[in-house]
């Protein structure tokens, strides 16, 4: 196996030294793939696929996405180990013979050149994810751990996803780095202006697309990340442009080069986006698409008609390396994709399935211990269950205790830094709903430090900021603009009590641009209680009544820097106040010590308790 850039020349050598080593394949035992270690142990059965049509270039693509820091088994996960031991026994698999087992060694050579057959393996992206499993990286001296899975399980691309830029390109540049020889890949990335990025790619470890040699044949990959990078992560000066447009250049100049068999791997968080894409393309075979968590069970494949009246296979997985994809195609000498292949599904890898050694003993060990030396750190205890759900319900769609804990969490922590940082005291407090990570409810009983780090698991700082009351209410706008639906940019509050009518129009944000395009009218009462307890009409029936009155909003700073999650009025000048919300939410879980029901009593909705907003006519909001 090869990889190279598109931009490299040369494509005609290539192809001629593929021939050369097919014809010299046929005298020699294959030699293992570099980085792909030994495939399974002996003892676990794979049997042999059932054959398909002859004289075909078959290709099995063997995808993930989301794989998100996922490295440790649980009662639902598999973990890191069984993944790379079922990934690499497939990698084995498809390059397999077809041939019966007693078939002779000559047999399956010349099956093997009239039937080529190959293996692809992909990441569409969320290749790690902020929480204690990643921090074991962050902090350890010796390795990238999620790395680690990747290298040794033989990725031949990757795409860029959004939470590869929640800490910053350089953590993204120290992930790359530790990932050996694998291509990064997005079309619609310009990584220029970030110094770390843009070294890597010269380097050829960044492109728009990767070519992968496989069976003698030469396979484009295209890579593409969603267009509202900018609003729900961290890319600092790298700049974001439409899919659709560097998508099809970045095919077309493959094409220009020869490549006749391209892929798309994308990560456009909902894989109706790549289904919605593929009808504006045209010379793309197959589209592997990331951060929308679909399983799709008999549904696998999806098809999508492309712009040329071509099918086209759409796939995904949903993440967490629960599960493999297997999509099997079948291309002509032209490269025109003659079959989907009737073995193509979704394999889950076995929860008691064999493990990788090397990744036992080098990922899940190290992580392992240093999650349990969290986990063993007591801070506080609840006699109410939080809720941290992400959604239906959960912080993503209505308040939560757990939301407002870490909504107070941010303005004790401003408050009590204001001086030594020279800030006014904080009046109201916001932490979006997709910050917070941890998607279950903490039962009554201890809570730990490794409890924290699931929940604040990015490294936002807490920061103070000065905001009017209209940029206070366009804010509030966003924060129930997805309404009855989730959203990441869904609020949490602090200091703040309203009311909104999912009736009326929501604020509508476009982007990659991060323009405002609509400032919606759903809030329909709002008061803030300041700092010094005077409280303050910002909204009377739907009526903005105090719009020069000023306020001081404590955030993490990702919602304050270019206005993250599309709150926009917060874009403005900001001060970060030295603790980040892990802490600042350590600290309150320490300050409380105990969490009473009078602190933050259960606001599930089968108790339909709200104490701090909620839709009008349900939720009232007394006015000064």
């Amino acid at each position: 196996m090869s990889t190279s850039l598109r931009s490299q020349p040369a494509r005609t050598m290539l192809a001629a030294l593929a021939s050369v080593l097919m014809v010299l394949s046929m005298a020699a035992p294959a030699l293992a793939q570099p980085g792909r270690g030994q495939g399974p142990p002996a003892d676990v059965p794979r049997g042999n696929p059932t054959p398909g049509p002859q004289g075909l270039f078959e290709l099995t693509v063997l995808h993930i996405n989301d794989g998100e820091s996922a490295l440790l088994p649980t009662d639902d996960l598999p973990g890191a180990a069984r993944f790379a031991a079922e990934l690499l026994a497939l990698q084995e698999e498809a390059e397999a013979s077809r041939l019966p087992d007693q078939a002779s060694r000559r047999a399956k050579q010349v099956d093997a050149h009239r039937n080529p057959r190959a293996a692809l393996t992909i990441s569409s992206g969320d290749n790690f994810l902020a929480g204690p499993r990643l921090q074991a990286s962050l902090e350890g001296p010796d390795a990238f751990y999620d790395a680690l899975v990747y290298t040794r399980t033989g990725f031949d691309a990757m795409t860029l996803g959004n939470h590869e830029f929640d800490f910053g390109p350089d953590v993204l540049a120290d992930f790359i780095e530790a990932a050996g020889d694998i291509p990064f890949i997005s079309a619609n990335l310009d990584v220029a202006a970030e110094p770390r990025l843009a070294a890597l790619e010269h380097q050829g470890r960044i492109a728009g697309s990767a070519v992968v040699e496989k069976g003698g044949r030469q396979i484009g990959v295209v890579g593409a990340t969603t267009e509202q990078l900018g609003a729900i992560s961290s890319p600092r000066d790298v700049v974001v442009s439409e899919v659709l447009p560097a998508v099809q250049a970045e095919v077309d100049a493959l094409q220009e080069d020869g490549i006749e068999i391209i892929l798309l791997s994308s990560h456009l968080q909902d894989l109706d986006e790549e289904l919605t894409l593929v009808p504006h393309l045209s010379g793309v075979d197959a589209v592997v698409g990331g951060g929308g968590g679909e399983a799709l069970g008999d549904d696998y494949p999806r098809m999508a008609e492309d712009r040329d009246g071509e099918m086209v296979p759409v796939v995904t997985t949903p993440g967490d390396y629960a599960d493999i994809g297997k999509l099997v195609l079948f291309f002509d000498e032209a490269g025109e994709l003659v079959k989907v292949g009737d073995d193509s599904q979704l394999l889950p890898v076995p929860l008691q399935g064999p493990r990788d050694t090397f990744i036992a003993e080098n990922v899940e060990a190290p992580v392992e211990a240093y999650v349990a030396a969290l986990a063993a750190n007591r801070i506080a205890t609840t006699e109410v269950p939080l809720d941290g759900r992400s959604q239906g319900p959960g912080v993503r769609d209505r308040e939560t205790n757990l939301g407002n804990l870490l909504a107070d969490a941010h303005l004790l922590a401003a408050r009590e830094r204001a001086a030594a940082f020279g800030v006014p005291p904080a009046d109201i407090a916001l932490q979006n709903g997709g910050g917070m990570r941890q998607d279950q409810v903490i039962p009554p009983g201890p809570v730990t430090e490794l409890d924290t780090f699931d929940i604040a698991a990015f490294t936002n700082f807490v920061s103070a900021a000065q905001i009017t009351g209209t940029e206070l209410r366009s804010a509030l706008e966003r924060s129930v603009a997805a309404l009855p639906g989730p959203a990441g940019s869904h609020g949490q509050w602090a200091g703040v009590e309203f009311n909104y009518d999912t009736d009326q129009p929501a604020q509508v944000v476009r982007f990659p641009e991060n323009v405002l395009v609509s400032e919606g009218s759903r809030i329909r009462n709002a008061v803030v209680t300041r700092a010094d307890g005077t409280r303050v009409s910002v909204v009377r029936d739907g009526v903005l009544v105090a719009p020069d009155a000023v306020f001081t909003i404590a955030s993490i700073d990702f919602l304050l820097r270019g206005g993250g999650d599309g709150y926009l009025s917060l874009d403005q000048p900001f001060t970060t106040l030295g603790i980040t919300y892990q802490q600042a939410l350590a600290e309150r879980f320490e300050q409380l010590g105990t969490v009473t029901v009078s602190d933050y009593p259960d606001l599930s909705v089968d108790n339909d308790l709200r104490t701090r907003f909620g839709p009008v006519g349900t939720f009232p909001v007394t006015q000064p």
